[in-house]
């Protein structure tokens, strides 16, 4: 093979090798109209309340795409208390997810008359997960306030996430094979509380299960995906 030739062979199979690995592989249902349930639990399995999620608008650009979700969430009596947007991508090889979908809405409803502003990180989960591997962390501020003045801040920092394994879950909506991702958190309203979560993710389903624990490991509550349509 001639020298030309060779750089050629090169440069195509970089080519190749490169839009490989900038494929996304969503770990969400990127689908306008999908709708889906995420119901709580405490600890003993009594329901705590519920979250439906629908994907209101999805644009797309080549590879990537955007997708808009309309999250409303019901207390345990499965009346709507509250209900926000975040937004989920497909965006250069990667898929990432709003932080807004961990806000915790049923405190949120007490202040439902308040002016209030989140700032929210985006949190990967990758396309061909490794077990073991270390995963970018992220931090979510909402501030309360009225009329231009703030007056209460929550804060949510999550870290130390990683790849924990591959592994198959059954819910209620179904088996689905999911990669179980691991974090710690810490939460800041008056004092500080730590604590850690286990998620469940699988490919075009979203999450399908997560499991929070306290500081000293102990189960608090979990929450799993109970209907999809």
């Amino acid at each position: 093979m001639k020298l030309p030739q060779i750089f050629s062979f090169i440069i195509i199979n970089f080519i190749v090798l490169e839009s490989f690995s900038q494929k996304c592989e969503p770990y969400f249902p990127m689908k306008e109209g999908v709708e889906f349930e995420l119901t709580n639990f405490d600890k003993n399995d009594k329901i705590t309340g519920k979250a439906i999620h629908k994907v209101i608008s999805k644009t797309s650009n080549g590879d990537n795409m955007e997708c808009e979700i309309h999250m409303i969430s019901f207390n345990e009596k499965d009346q709507a208390i509250s209900s926000n947007d975040y937004k989920v991508y497909c965006k250069n090889g990667k898929f990432e997810f709003d932080m807004k979908m961990f806000m915790d809405n049923e405190e949120l409803s007490n202040y439902q008359n308040m002016d209030i502003t989140v700032d929210a990180d985006f949190i990967e989960v990758p396309s061909n997960p490794v077990e073991g591997e270390s995963l970018n962390d992220g931090k979510m501020v909402v501030n309360i306030g009225s009329s231009g003045v703030k007056i209460i801040s929550m804060k949510l920092n999550i870290f130390n996430r990683k790849v924990q394994a591959l592994e198959k879950i059954t819910t209620p909506a179904g088996t689905y094979n999911c990669v179980k991702i691991s974090f710690d958190t810490e939460t800041r309203l008056i004092v500080k509380v730590t604590g850690s979560v286990i998620e469940w993710y699988c490919k075009d389903v979203g999450m399908v299960k997560s499991e929070s624990y306290n500081k000293k490991g102990k189960l608090i509550g979990y929450s799993m995906l109970t209907d999809i349509k």
